[in-house]
């Protein structure tokens, strides 16, 4: 009954560090399945199979996460993670009961089975606490294209290592001086491992400062065309009013008021339409005062205008400051809107539509525009080097995703529904 209890109670406490770990609320009804098989696993298939429950628990828990996040090396990595964080705490407190009152406590199987397993708990959550905090603050690097793999594979060899000592523990019946062995075994492996990973997150770190800078250049020489593009077109526009003047005042020397007024009608007044519908669009694009944004904005809207696409810029009130990197920023935008003109020019109802939404804590950055009724599935878009291009041309969505996951605050849904295709980043102020 005790040996039942405590492995239904051991259970629970994954299934907590790992919530904890991914910081998800609620429970859904798949994980409520998953959490109860979980629970069975634990306490039957332990019991009869032994070994194989380890097993069985690590593709339960991989499942849970994997439901939430649909992203297999981070759902892979988070439950190897809160596995070693588990085995970790169990031998802790074993070892420091063992200290106290001269038991070992996995060979006794008292009532101070419980106080074994609050003991376990607490240090399964601070570590996991721990962990968790450390992956925060390198996640940029973790969850990169050149760290994810790497990290993947570093946690799940180390759960590996862990997992065949556990087995060896339980084939040698759980004695005292292997678990303390183990125990030992385990800090030094980790020690190890912690020093080659943050080794490895330097390297990132310095390599990932040097393509920023690169980025930064890069972008200054963008902004800095942006400006050029748009004093030239201020120019044609000086050059075209001339000429439009000249052409006027041939008409009014002659007093050729018929040909004066086709003239007006079929020429002028057409681009006076223009001009006013291009002020229409720019006008909101005013309340924005991060002016790199809001020069590339106005170039990709005239770009947009000259593809005959019908745009729609709104800005619901001022924004002075964007929490995350202006980079970042500046080459997610940069991808989204190249990707939604092309995708526009070759239909028949081309539209995009740009939006700032400023909440008290947050914006959203919209952007929707028209697309054809046979785009491929959402997953499949996602895919790492996939472009509606053809292989190795563009950015597309796995680009895009894992350069908004660089950035810890901000996030980014993608819909398609129908002919429209939207991207929404958000990112929090606060």
């Amino acid at each position: 009954m005790i040996y039942s209890l405590t492995l239904l109670l051991q259970a629970i406490i994954f299934f907590i560090t790992l919530k904890i770990f991914t910081k998800t609320k609620g429970l859904t009804l798949i994980e409520s399945l998953f959490f109860l098989l979980l629970v069975l696993n634990n306490v039957f298939v332990m019991q009869y199979l032994g070994n194989i429950a380890l097993l069985t628990n690590i593709l339960l828990l991989f499942c849970i996460v994997y439901t939430r996040n649909k992203e297999w090396m981070y759902a892979l990595s988070t439950v190897s993670i809160v596995m070693i964080v588990n085995i970790l705490a169990d031998h802790i407190a074993t070892f420091i009961l063992s200290l106290m009152f001269q038991i070992h406590i996995l060979e006794s199987m008292t009532s101070d089975i419980m106080f074994y397993l609050l003991l376990s708990f607490i240090f399964a959550l601070g570590i996991i606490v721990l962990t968790r905090k450390f992956f925060e603050s390198n996640a940029q690097f973790l969850t990169s294209k050149k760290g994810r793999k790497p990290f993947t594979l570093a946690t799940v060899s180390i759960w590996f290592v862990f997992y065949l000592n556990v087995v060896f523990e339980l084939v040698s019946g759980n004695q005292k001086n292997i678990v303390e062995l183990n125990l030992l075994f385990f800090a030094i492996i980790l020690l190890v491992s912690g020093i080659t990973i943050a080794s490895y997150i330097q390297s990132i770190r310095r390599t990932y400062e040097t393509e920023q800078q690169k980025l930064e250049f890069e972008m200054m020489r963008t902004y800095t065309n942006n400006l050029e593009q748009q004093y030239s077109e201020i120019r044609k526009f000086r050059h075209d009013y001339q000429n439009i003047l000249t052409s006027l005042e041939g008409y009014i020397l002659k007093k050729d008021y018929t040909n004066l007024e086709n003239y007006f009608f079929e020429n002028i007044k057409p681009t006076g339409k223009q001009i006013q519908q291009n002020n229409f669009v720019l006008k909101d694009l005013s309340k924005m005062k991060l002016e790199d944004i809001k020069s590339l904005i106005a170039a990709k809207a005239s770009v947009a205008q000259e593809k005959n696409i019908k745009v729609v810029i709104e800005v619901t009130e001022p924004i002075d400051f964007i929490n995350i990197s202006s980079v970042t920023l500046i080459r997610a935008l940069g991808i989204i809107l190249d990707n939604a003109i092309e995708a526009t020019e070759t239909i028949e109802n081309k539209r995009l539509s740009i939006a700032f939404i400023k909440n008290k804590n947050s914006i959203h950055i919209v952007v929707e525009n028209t697309c054809l009724d046979d785009l491929p599935k959402l997953h499949v878009l996602k895919k790492e080097g996939y472009s509606t291009k053809g292989p190795d041309r563009g950015l597309g969505l796995s680009n895009l995703q894992e350069l908004i996951n660089s950035s810890s605050n901000s996030t980014l849904i993608t819909k398609i529904e129908n002919t429209s295709f939207s991207q929404t980043i958000t990112i929090l102020n606060d």
